[in-house]
């Protein structure tokens, strides 16, 4: 049972006169800390993942099948019949602005529709200890509730080897956690521990986010451009066809960061595919080296 204030859900107990509802909503959250002044406890804060969903296509609807499939009842069988604790672990690295994070949403929200899942972003160091604990207060007591715990840049929790350690407890299932998908992504692939991106076990799910394919390109572009007004779109089309302003992006290899900026150069500007490719180039070479 959850107290319920402003969309946050507190697993505490619960005093006369305040909303309460039986389970947490399948949904996003964060992790936030509420504190008496003498005391400090972890309640759940909805989350809304910001952006347009990029429609994903070609290799990443195998990724998504893959997740999917993890969920349904003939799987969770399979894995106990097999002696396996029904977790799957997935990493998804490649240069920053390539859809690492974009994807985790489409998936998410899709796990949340057909399976009614609960999707936890950890963002600090300090709540690593206590997922065990947030994901049984999670479910309440809908114990084979889908559960996703995400990770961003992993990187930086792995960078003391008490966490790395206390990571690699958590993957292989510690306290027999059970129907839960951990979703990691990273920048810097080299600096994830061999111990756990080289274990099945940990991560099964290991996968290079690196130039877009064209069918999500032109999903993307066609997207955005569904939102614009009339006279919006015209800017676009007097300058070139959608077609080869899809082409141009995607021969670019450009990170899909970078097209959102290209596409508001040229409606918002009216500057010319060409030089808002350019522009756009320069300006990642220029984060890449800063990086380096």
């Amino acid at each position: 049972m959850f107290k319920k204030y402003n969309n946050n859900f507190y697993p505490s107990p619960v005093f006369d006169g305040e909303e309460t509802v039986v389970d947490l909503p399948p949904g996003f959250y964060e992790i936030g800390v509420h504190s008496d002044g003498m005391s400090k406890s972890s309640y759940f804060r909805t989350y809304k993942p910001t952006g347009k969903l990029i429609p994903f296509e070609g290799k990443y609807k195998g990724i998504e099948a893959k997740i999917m499939k993890f969920f349904e009842k003939d799987t969770i069988e399979l894995y106990s019949s097999l002696g396996f604790n029904h977790l799957l672990g997935c990493l998804f690295y490649g240069r920053p602005g390539t859809g690492k994070s974009s994807f985790i949403k489409y998936v998410c929200k899709a796990l949340v529709k057909l399976h009614g899942a609960i999707c936890i972003y950890i963002q600090d160091h300090s709540d690593l200890g206590l997922i065990h604990h947030l994901i049984k207060a999670a479910r309440g007591k809908e114990k084979t509730t889908p559960v996703v715990v995400i990770f961003e840049e992993i990187h930086e929790f792995v960078g003391y080897a008490s966490n790395a350690s206390l990571l690699g407890s958590i993957l292989d299932g510690f306290r027999q956690i059970e129907n839960v998908c951990f979703m990691t992504t990273t920048n810097y692939i080299n600096k994830i521990p061999v111990s756990l991106r080289n274990r099945p076990s940990r991560i099964s799910i290991i996968e290079e986010f690196d130039q877009l394919d064209r069918s999500v390109i032109e999903g993307f572009i066609l997207h955005e451009l569904k939102g614009l007004t009339e006279g919006q779109l015209k800017r676009v089309k007097d300058n070139l066809e959608v077609g080869e302003i899809i082409h141009e992006v995607h021969k670019s290899n450009l990170p899909i960061d970078y097209a959102k900026h290209i596409l508001l150069d040229m409606i918002a500007y009216s500057i010319p595919l060409k030089d808002a490719l350019e522009k756009a180039t320069e300006s990642y070479k220029t984060q890449i080296t800063q990086e380096s």
